[in-house]
């Protein structure tokens, strides 16, 4: 009985309408977050100095946009307009992903932030490009842990 209602297809009858305006806030947050990971990796042109290889922290946060893109607003498109395929179970396994990636992203963002921001050089002053750096993983931190 109680696991009846996870796996039927279509849209729950009494779900309220603010969830969709939460999803379409999640959106436009995750737009906002796609901008600030771009620029953290454009900073040092994917070359983190010599602490980091690669993108980082930044790429993940990129992939999980565009994951969220997907889930949430595959989601939305399929409750708005075709309900009769919105499978319940598959939405919630995709959401638990979600959440998932979500925090390892903002958790991530967050720590590299601390990182570029406590790094000391030149007699206690901040070189601007780990100042940039920081404050682009600060920022994709903040708004990351929001959409979690």
């Amino acid at each position: 009985m109680g696991i009846h209602g996870l796996v039927s297809v279509g849209v729950p009858a009494g779900q309220p309408v603010w969830l969709l305006y939460i999803k379409g806030a999640i959106l436009v947050l995750s737009v906002v977050i796609l901008g600030l990971a771009a620029w953290s990796i454009s900073i040092f042109g994917g070359y983190n100095g010599v602490l980091v290889y690669g993108t980082g922290a930044g790429g993940l946060v990129i992939f999980v946009v565009i994951k969220t893109w997907i889930v949430y607003g595959g989601a939305l498109a399929l409750e708005i307009w075709a309900p009769q395929y919105f499978y319940r179970i598959a939405a919630f396994v995709l959401y638990i992903l979600s959440i998932i990636f979500w925090l390892s992203a903002w958790a991530w963002s967050a720590s590299l932030a601390g990182l570029w921001l406590g790094y000391n050089t030149l007699g206690g002053v901040l070189p601007k490009e780990y100042k940039d750096e920081g404050s682009a993983l600060g920022a994709c931190a903040g708004l990351g842990a929001l959409v979690w």
